[in-house]
């Protein structure tokens, strides 16, 4: 079988040409006299920040790290907390599972227990990136007359 390449395959119906209208002539001389690319404006600089608001903009920078650092270390603490007691017991009920079956205990409780305990740091972790986030975008509306959320 071989495939011509050449040939023009017309997917347009003729009915669909006949009864296309141009456009209006303003539309046309519209596009005609746009701004070119060469004559726009380069130099326009945004408006420079004055002292006062550069102050305002350290201090909520400043917030914003103290917010980041204090949410990661409650999430840190709170999830080696949590991860110990998660891993510990499901290290005692893997435990109790191969001995009920009259197996060597091994390596897989002590597996199961660290897994437990590294996978509730994380989510703790996660958690904690949400809430610094949430907490964040409270310190940026600081100026504003809106309502800010806090914990």
């Amino acid at each position: 079988m071989t495939v011509n390449f050449n040939t023009q395959i017309d997917n347009k119906p003729s009915v669909l040409l006949e009864n296309m209208t141009p456009r209006p002539q303003q539309q046309i001389a519209a596009l005609k006299t746009s701004t070119p690319v060469d004559k726009i404006d380069l130099q326009t600089t945004p408006k420079k920040k004055g002292f006062v608001q550069k102050i305002k903009d350290f201090i909520g920078s400043c917030k914003k790290i103290g917010v980041n650092i204090n949410e990661y270390t409650k999430s840190t603490f709170k999830g080696i907390g949590q991860g110990f007691f998660v891993g510990s017991g499901a290290f005692t009920i893997a435990t109790i599972a191969r001995l009920a079956k009259k197996k060597e205990i091994g390596n897989m409780p002590k597996v199961v227990g660290v897994m437990a305990g590294v996978t509730t740091l994380a989510a703790n972790l996660w958690t904690a990136s949400l809430n610094a986030n949430e907490r964040k975008a409270g310190v940026d509306h600081r100026w504003t007359q809106t309502p800010t959320i806090t914990k």
